[in-house]
């Protein structure tokens, strides 16, 4: 049975028999359209020595700084049953609407032939409620209708027990529409880099120097860009949570290079990197934050998140950390 099926006799049975209606209010959510602003810093700030040229042949000191500012203008959405603050009414919504629907399957198997015509009867009527009172009191004089009544009268009951179980409490807050971001060009983001290397290593070649080569590099680097980073907050309007996707920079980041080496004169290039080396080093889920307790008003939220990366950036060895800071301002 498709879905178009069964919303056309079930809803409509449920108008002319139940008239159940449960309404509920919540003062803490944001209207539809509001928009909000998250700011979002990821910040790569380390440096290290290893080795001894004297002892290992090879010693390496460095110091990489990078930073990333993004962002993102979010847009309030309706408020939803089920969300990723409290992931088990989702999976428990689901279980109970599969049980709904095996019952609806099960009524529409034996008595598709009234329900059919109930639903196209109703139809009609446009939502007039005299109209929809004749067709009731016509459906009624059907042999099968006193069981269809009792059938979906409990199926009614079993569902407002999940809805009044599971109110609409969380409220999504995502990126605009690419058009709305046009009108509204507030999504964007920054980034600086100030990071060096030096490696001493042995080498016969250079003499001059006791056989102990210096190789240098210095990169440099800023910009901006209107490009959005893919962010997203939720908020639990009820147990007063909050989740946030802060998503990943994976951006170019243009820098320039300047190096010296034993066997030739400085060299520059135009060069670019991301922030880190690999999507994976941070890990898929890692930058999602989920059911964090609201500290006041869900209208101005901060944070704070550090991710170790174990492989390091580029060619600056691990592990480094990686620290992400965000703030989520209702506007």
């Amino acid at each position: 049975m498709s879905i178009r099926q069964y919303q056309r006799w079930f809803l409509c049975i449920s108008i002319l028999l139940l008239g159940v209606t449960i309404t509920y209010a919540n003062d803490g959510a944001a209207k539809p359209g509001t928009r909000a602003v998250l700011e979002v810093e990821y910040l790569i700030d380390a440096k290290g020595h290893q080795g001894n040229v004297k002892k290992d042949t090879v010693e390496r000191e460095w110091r990489v700084k990078r930073t990333v500012k993004a962002q993102t203008t979010l847009e309030a959405q309706p408020l939803q049953r089920a969300g990723i603050s409290d992931p088990a009414v989702g999976k428990q919504m689901e279980s109970q609407s599969k049980n709904i629907g095996s019952k609806a399957d099960a009524m529409k198997a034996e008595h598709g032939e009234t329900l059919e015509m109930l639903a196209k009867e109703a139809e009609k009527c446009g939502g007039d409620e005299a109209c929809l009172a004749r067709v009731a009191q016509k459906m009624s004089k059907r042999s099968d209708m006193g069981e269809i009544m009792n059938k979906s009268g409990a199926m009614a009951q079993q569902g407002n027990a999940m809805v009044s179980q599971a109110p609409s409490r969380f409220q999504p807050w995502i990126p605009l529409s690419d058009r709305a971001r046009k009108q509204n060009p507030s999504s964007q983001y920054t980034y600086h880099v100030d990071e060096w290397s030096k490696k001493l290593y042995y080498d016969p070649g250079c003499g001059k120097t006791n056989n102990i080569c210096t190789f240098t590099r210095k990169r440099t680097g800023s910009g901006t860009d209107t490009m959005p980073i893919f962010s997203s907050v939720e908020v639990d309007t009820v147990k007063h949570l909050i989740s946030v996707d802060l998503g990943l920079p994976l951006h170019q980041l243009q820098m320039a290079e300047e190096s010296t080496g034993p066997d030739k004169g400085p060299q520059a290039n135009k060069i670019t990197r991301q922030l880190v080396t690999s999507a994976s080093d941070v890990g898929s889920n890692t930058l999602k934050l989920t059911g964090l307790p609201l500290k006041g008003s869900y209208r101005n939220q901060t944070g704070e998140k550090m991710v170790m990366l174990k492989n390091g950036v580029d060619d600056y060895p691990g592990p480094i950390q990686l620290t992400v800071r965000w703030r989520f301002t209702v506007q």
